[in-house]
């Protein structure tokens, strides 16, 4: 995300969903060939802030939460795919 916010050149689900992709690689190539780690397995929430929007891509059953003053709460749903949601912050 740091490639992201250096140019801001793409549109926010583009760079969420590739850097999704980014790391998606670098776990499956890490494991690959170790058979110790070849069902190994993670979740992932990332998020991107624009002014007042935030951006939120999450994979698996890890949750996003919102924390305004004393306020928290759950943004989205988990999901065994990947969800991007954008929300007005």
């Amino acid at each position: 995300m740091a490639s992201y916010y250096e140019s801001q050149a793409q549109p926010v689900r583009q760079a969420l969903s590739e850097a999704i992709q980014r790391a998606n690689m670098a776990l499956y190539e890490a494991t690959s060939g170790e058979e110790s780690r070849g069902k190994m397995a993670t979740t992932l929430v990332d998020a991107v802030v624009l002014g007042r929007q935030l951006h939120v891509a999450n994979i698996g059953d890890s949750r996003a939460y919102l924390l305004r003053g004393d306020t928290i709460r759950q943004i989205g749903e988990p999901s065994p795919l990947a969800h991007l949601l954008d929300e007005s912050i």
